[in-house]
């Protein structure tokens, strides 16, 4: 009989097969001791990871997280009770982003199938599916007026689709090119004039409102994995492989200061609205809050069983939301330190497809 992970493999495409060897070459290169000679760059045919890749995600007010888990599933929970809402279907390749609008009543998806989805959050009804991408996607990410929504991943492209005057449907505005590796993640400014985005060792800014590039920032840090934009939009925040975080002052384009103290590259950033506290969840199975302006590392939540892949944070910032391997999806009081497990580990057959062990 085949092995479960052999059967995996053979769903996938060539290109996401090539993603999981990035994944594991950009997760050795942070092993590596800063003392040895650095790795060099992987093949650009290789991507990034996409199995076992999880996703979070909590509305604006609070009220209703979203997790993804590997059945390509979403799964919407209350906050408050911890009482599963329902589940939302309709993807047949795994999910790998999600992202709730900013008034809470859409919940968009993106998946390796190339499709992005729209999600009434109050019904559970599809309301659309965005098309137009050729390679899986990985980013999302929506204006702070929710007019736009901006999505990015294999095909090195960036998708701004807008609400067309006087309707609720998303249509293509435009598509920014540049990249030449795979799209990480996006980022837009509060008040929704720049967008971020990066890649395997490029950041670039952009005019949201007409697509104009404004600036292309160059760090070799084995895969910028996250960002996060401050809402004064004049610091940018990234995360990478090579296990630190960096503070890029974006009027000088320069890096402002280098946090270190994860042990593994860092996969997810979150900014508190005040943008007084940074979070970070890395490979390294830990989540720490820092000071943004001092850089001080104020507190490590404890270690987890598994990597964390994602983090949320509600706007009030007493609530995180943390998505690890394994379908682990954790709620977490930032003021106690405690947290609820929202979703259980995922069953023996699963993790063995996954390749966990």
């Amino acid at each position: 009989m085949l092995n479960p992970l052999m059967i995996r493999l053979c769903s996938m495409s060539l290109s996401a097969i090539a993603a999981t060897c990035c994944f594991a070459y950009s997760t050795l290169a942070a092993q590596v001791p800063p003392t040895q000679p650095p790795l060099e760059r992987p093949n650009s045919a290789i991507a990034r990871i996409l199995s076992g890749h999880a996703a979070v995600a909590i509305s604006a007010d609070g009220k209703v997280v979203a997790g993804v888990s590997h059945d390509k599933q979403i799964k919407l929970w209350n906050s408050q009770t911890q009482a599963e809402i329902r589940t939302l279907a309709g993807h047949p390749l795994p999910i790998l982003a999600i992202a709730f609008s900013p008034n809470g009543q859409i919940l968009a998806s993106a998946s390796h199938d190339k499709t992005i989805k729209l999600w009434s959050v109050p019904t559970g009804q599809l309301l659309q599916t965005l098309t137009g991408h050729t390679d899986w996607v990985e980013a999302i990410a929506f204006s702070p007026n929710g007019q736009a929504l901006v999505s990015g991943g294999g095909d090195k492209t960036i998708r701004v689709w807008r609400v067309a005057d006087g309707g609720q449907k998303f249509k293509l505005k435009r598509t920014l090119t540049g990249h030449q590796d795979s799209i990480y993640a996006l980022a837009i400014s509060a008040n929704g004039q720049t967008l971020a985005s990066s890649s395997w060792d490029t950041i670039k800014l952009w005019q949201l409102s007409n697509g104009q590039a404004l600036r292309s920032l160059t760090d070799n840090a084995f895969g910028i994995n996250a960002l996060a934009i401050s809402v004064d939009g004049q610091t940018l925040v990234t995360g990478n492989g090579d296990r630190t975080i960096k503070v890029w002052d974006l009027s000088a384009g320069q890096v402002r200061q280098t946090l270190m103290g994860h042990q593994s590259a860092i996969s997810a950033l979150t900014l508190s609205r005040n943008g007084q506290t940074l979070i970070s969840g890395s490979s390294d199975n830990t989540i720490k809050l820092w000071q943004l302006t001092t850089g001080q590392l104020t507190q490590t939540l404890p270690r987890q069983s598994s990597s964390i892949e994602a983090i949320a944070l509600s706007s009030n910032g007493q609530t995180l939301v943390s998505g690890g391997w394994g379908d682990i999806i954790k709620l977490w009081d930032l003021q106690t330190g405690r947290d609820v497990t929202l979703s259980a580990p995922a069953s023996k057959e699963q993790r063995q497809a996954l390749g966990i062990s």
